[in-house]
């Protein structure tokens, strides 16, 4: 498929973000706080670039674009501290890599959430601009 990916391990802010994601095709959010997040999803808006955000809670999580993506408000950044169920993060990470993998190959951009107490992926519904169906906690 010929995809590079480029990991930074370097603290990212409005400041940095244009520098640190220039030439990107794509970028990847999972992001663990709200500043990181909106500094993601407004640089993507602005570069066009496609996002794709993956949080989790407690025991759901979502795997979202950016177009549908609401950034969980910074009150909330502390719920994910912690000790995480492994068993929701493999799930994550597996439907986030299929997610990933569909995009690369076909351009196609799922929206999914995920539950730990039944194993279920879903589409992510949303009720005509009101709250997500689906809306939980603030995802990390």
């Amino acid at each position: 498929m010929g995809v590079k990916i480029d990991a930074h391990s370097k603290e990212l802010t409005t400041a940095n973000v244009d520098r640190l994601l220039a030439n990107s095709a794509a970028i990847v959010d999972t992001f663990d706080n709200s500043l990181g997040r909106q500094a993601l999803k407004d640089y993507s808006t602005s570069a066009g670039i496609p996002c794709l955000h993956v949080g989790l809670a407690a025991d759901y999580s979502e795997i979202i674009w950016n177009e549908h993506y609401r950034v969980p408000s910074p009150a909330n950044d502390r719920v994910c501290d912690y000790p995480l169920a492994r068993n929701l993060v493999f799930l994550r990470v597996a439907v986030a890599g299929e997610v990933i993998v569909g995009f690369v190959a076909t351009k196609e951009q799922q929206n999914l959430t995920c539950t730990i107490g039944d194993f279920a992926v879903r589409p992510l519904i949303r009720d005509l601009g009101l709250k997500s169906r689906t809306s939980r906690t603030a995802l990390c």
